[in-house]
């Protein structure tokens, strides 16, 4: 373990920085516009280069070094924030939040390529879980102290102070870079990818194929589209809890801590939980923690509380819908349906961001969060009842295998 705990570093200090970017950009952009549309473009922004990045920069991160690769990039990110710092305006402001997430798609790729390199294969799993307790520490210290930094400093002060985590993430991986100089192009990757697994489109012909994995699918989206409000609790801040940066960092810690308390619960053998149920409690449990949000009138303190519910929901419908994911996909296309699963996810996002962007400023945000419930309460509803139609038919194929 002592090898990735330099990148593991660098990378959770570096989710600071991007923290104190998204909380000053979210309260700027509403601030300056008073629409919560504006503020749903900003996560559009954030969502758009992954889908459109992801594929056509994947040859590219194979044949560099990784870990030099994100030294530069770190150093880059710090400089495209300077130029918020320089001009505050809204439309700089998305500007840099489509940079930022543009570099952040290629910065994944490369540190999801990197990591394998440096670990055991035995110890992937163990890497993998550390590195999601991690993102959950982030969530839920990230946005507290982000919101304290820049109640107290500034919005600029705490931008600057987002440059400097970044370019500190980057000496973290240019340290690795100079220790691992040695490391050949073979080692970069976990191994050949087929030939096949690079057309999108053979995932979806996968997915559309087999029965299971295609109304599991319809249930994410649903499920998506409904989590794209979650995109507005800075909405929520201010017009229900009228607390601005200090409310929306403790919504958003809580969910943090939500999710790091959950991962007791994934820590049993899969074999004592459905997965599909586990799937459809969570979806439908989420659904409840925004009708409550949406129908109850709750102090900062009780909010935190639903949102704390909120993310252990979270964790535990992620955890259960990759599950469900890795059991129902053909062993030779499951990269297959990951990509499309991954598309699919963000598309979903853009609706729901979208939709409940007009919605809000429409109804406003209590009905809106009403609405989002729905949709998951339906997602939820909707896993159920996959499970019980995929039972009946995997029965049907006994009976006609025995006969």
């Amino acid at each position: 373990m002592p090898k990735i705990a330099m990148p593991l570093f660098g990378r959770f200090i570096s989710q600071m920085g991007d923290w104190l970017f998204y909380i000053v950009a979210s309260q700027r952009v509403y601030t300056q516009s008073q629409s919560a549309l504006a503020v749903g473009a900003l996560a559009i922004a954030r969502m758009i280069p992954p889908v459109v990045l992801g594929p056509v920069s994947a040859p590219f991160v194979r044949r560099c070094n990784p870990w030099k690769l994100m030294a530069l990039f770190d150093v880059i990110r710090g400089l495209v924030v300077v130029v918020a710092v320089v001009s505050m305006s809204a439309p700089t402001i998305l500007v840099v939040s489509l940079l930022l997430a543009a570099l952040e798609s290629v910065y994944s790729l490369a540190y999801r390529t990197a990591i394998p390199t440096l670990v055991d294969p035995n110890d992937l799993l163990k890497v993998n879980a550390l590195r999601r307790s991690l993102g959950n520490v982030s969530l839920t210290v990230g946005p507290a102290v982000a919101g304290a930094i820049v109640a107290v400093l500034g919005p600029r002060v705490g931008l600057l102070i987002g440059c400097v985590t970044f370019w500190v993430c980057g000496a973290a991986m240019l340290a690795v870079a100079i220790r691992h100089r040695d490391m050949d192009e073979a080692d970069k990757t976990t191994g050949e990818v087929p030939e096949k697994s690079k057309s999108l489109f053979s995932g979806f012909r996968v997915v559309f194929k087999e029965p299971t994995l295609r109304s599991f699918m319809c249930s994410l989206a649903v499920a998506g589209i409904g989590y794209g409000c979650f995109n507005y609790l800075i909405v929520y801040a201010n017009e229900i809890l009228a607390g601005g940066e200090a409310s929306f960092g403790v919504m958003t810690s809580a969910m943090g801590i939500g999710g790091i308390v959950s991962l007791g619960a994934l820590l049993f053998p899969a074999g004592r939980i459905d997965p599909w149920s586990l799937y459809g409690v969570a979806a439908s449990a989420d659904g409840a923690c925004l009708a409550v949000l949406a129908l109850g009138k709750l102090k900062v303190v009780g909010t935190a509380v639903v949102l704390f519910l909120s993310g252990s929901n979270d964790s535990l419908a992620g955890a259960s819908s990759e599950t469900i994911l890795q059991t129902h996909a053909p062993k030779d296309s499951s990269t297959h349906v990951f990509a499309v699963e991954a598309a699919l996810s963000r598309i979903s996002s853009l609706v729901g961001v979208y939709v409940f962007g007009k919605l809000i400023d429409i109804v406003g945000v209590r009905a809106s969060f009403g609405v989002a419930a729905c949709f998951l309460l339906f997602a939820g509803s909707m896993a159920w009842y996959v499970r019980h139609i995929s039972a009946i038919r995997k029965r049907l194929e006994c009976t006609d295998d025995c006969n």
